[in-house]
């Protein structure tokens, strides 16, 4: 009896440092980053003034009677169809200064592009001065 708990003893002393001694594989270590980025995109086609791509603002100069226009091509680059809105808001307005995207929206189809064309009107008896607009797109 003895002798047979000696064995068992030293069987589980064998098996101990064994089980101190085991080491853990890494099988997958892994991060991930993911943007969802908008599909329409917005780019300066064309206009009178000065267009910064960066801020998005347009300066230019009007003498009374005038009319300048600034157009940006909305691109969808993604998968799905969606409506592009123009908006464009008067901030600080003078008499007989208007603007207006023409079209304020527009369908536009997976991998399609559109013009939108901003009018700015100034009557010839608006006053003289600074007139500043928003403009804004949505979809």
């Amino acid at each position: 009896m003895k002798r047979l708990i000696g064995i068992i003893i030293a069987i589980a002393v064998l098996l101990i440092p064994a089980s101190v001694f085991a080491v853990s594989t890494v099988i997958l270590d892994g991060t991930a980053t993911i943007t969802n980025n908008e599909p329409v995109v917005i780019t300066l086609k064309s206009g009178d003034g000065t267009y910064d791509p960066v801020t998005h603002s347009w300066t230019v100069n009007i003498t009374g009677g005038g009319t300048k226009q600034l157009v940006l091509t909305a691109k969808n680059n993604g998968t799905t169809a969606y409506t592009v809105n123009a908006f464009v808001t008067p901030g600080t307005v003078k008499d007989g200064v208007t603007a207006a995207w023409s079209p304020a929206a527009k369908y536009i189809a997976a991998g399609d592009e559109y013009d939108f064309k901003l009018t700015i009107t100034v009557t010839s008896d608006s006053p003289l001065g600074e007139s500043n607009f928003s403009f804004q797109f949505t979809r």
